[in-house]
């Protein structure tokens, strides 16, 4: 078991691998002081006969739901590999220029101009050192626990998070007929790598992103597949202002009151229940929060396989028949209790489910 169960993040942790089997995904959430969130990503993948590069967008201000997604082409990485681009999106760490430096004084700036529906600039303010949960933030597959490293003598696949929340955003976003947003607002940066094919991971994710007022929370929960076991994984924080006020490893998401989606036959919870659970990291008090929402104003609702090249969807499609991804952004209120002094914060959140059958 790792001897420090969360720890910093480092410029390494931040470099892109883009080689061998496997994914990769940088995405930046946003969620304004206007009222707007989404966000902007960079994916990688190879399934050992196949690369490809993907390039996602979602916004929402209430009212004006827009996902839109394309390919990338190829990806190109600065000689640190700190920074990245492709057709369409760009994504310029300043690490680049101070390799030396620690994430919590870096800039992020993310330029989205080749999409038709939707076309951004955003500047991420890094304001902690974020983090990550076990060793180098890897869950390896086989484990029960993120805090778990590797088993001795074995190669084991992985999957690695690694988080940087509470950003200060500025920047603009123009929609399909020139309404420009402006962006002030917070936002997170997660980096994101696995050694495995995508589809492989998981059957079920849930990702959680909340902001109201001083506070912000955010979870990812995975259940990885039969084959290695069906694991819950959840990874989570709570920040208060610009710094991380607890990180924890032992929280969940509880989903009731399905029905039946008759366009993909899924069962969709319409109450979901997120609970985080740990302890603060300055002075090691209990701490709980809870969000109780029904998913109400979907942003998209997305069949993967059709975003994905031909070649590649037919190997996806032998081993997944519908996998779909279901986004939202809903008002939501945060339960908060430290050391048994309790406070509800309203606020918004941008939610997502992730089914792979």
């Amino acid at each position: 078991m790792s001897q420090t169960p969360f720890t910093a993040v480092t410029a390494d942790d931040l470099k892109w691998t883009a080689s061998g089997t496997g994914s990769e995904t940088q995405t930046f959430y946003f969620n304004t002081d206007g009222g707007a969130a989404g966000f902007f990503q960079l994916a990688w993948a190879n399934v050992g006969i196949i690369t490809t590069v993907e390039v996602n967008a979602a916004f929402s201000n209430g009212t004006t739901p827009i996902f839109q997604t394309f390919n990338g082409g190829k990806i190109t990485l600065s000689k640190d590999r700190l920074s990245a681009s492709c057709k369409g999106l760009t994504i310029k760490n300043s690490l680049s220029s101070n390799p030396t430096g620690s994430p919590q004084v870096a800039t992020v700036e993310v330029v989205l101009d080749g999409g038709s529906d939707l076309q951004g600039h955003l500047s991420f303010q890094l304001t902690n050192e974020g983090y990550k949960v076990g060793d180098a933030g890897c869950f390896y597959m086989g484990n029960q626990s993120p805090l778990d490293g590797p088993a001795a003598g074995q190669t084991n696949n992985y999957i690695k998070h690694v988080y940087l929340p509470a950003a200060a955003v500025q920047g603009s976003i123009k929609v399909k007929g020139g309404q420009s947003f402006d962006m002030t607002g917070r936002g997170m940066f997660i980096h994101a790598h696995s050694d495995m094919k995508p589809y492989t991971v998981s059957q079920r994710w849930n990702f959680a992103y909340f902001v109201g007022e001083d506070v912000g929370l955010n979870m990812l929960q995975f259940i990885t597949t039969d084959k290695h076991g069906k694991v819950r994984v959840n990874k989570g924080a709570l920040t208060l202002g610009d710094r991380v006020a607890a990180v924890t490893h032992e929280s969940h998401v509880d989903a009731s009151q399905f029905q039946r989606d008759p366009e993909t036959g899924y069962e969709i919870a319409q109450h979901v229940e997120y609970i985080w659970e740990g302890r603060t990291l300055d002075d090691d008090k209990p701490f709980t929060a809870q969000i109780k929402v029904r998913p109400t104003r979907l942003i998209v609702k997305l069949n993967i396989l059709r975003q994905v090249p031909y070649l590649l969807r037919k190997i996806i499609e032998a081993l997944i028949t519908k996998p779909y991804i279901y986004e939202w952004f809903d008002e939501a209120t945060a339960t908060i209790t430290i050391d048994g002094q309790t406070r509800e914060v309203a606020g918004r959140m941008f939610h997502e489910v992730t089914l792979l059958d």
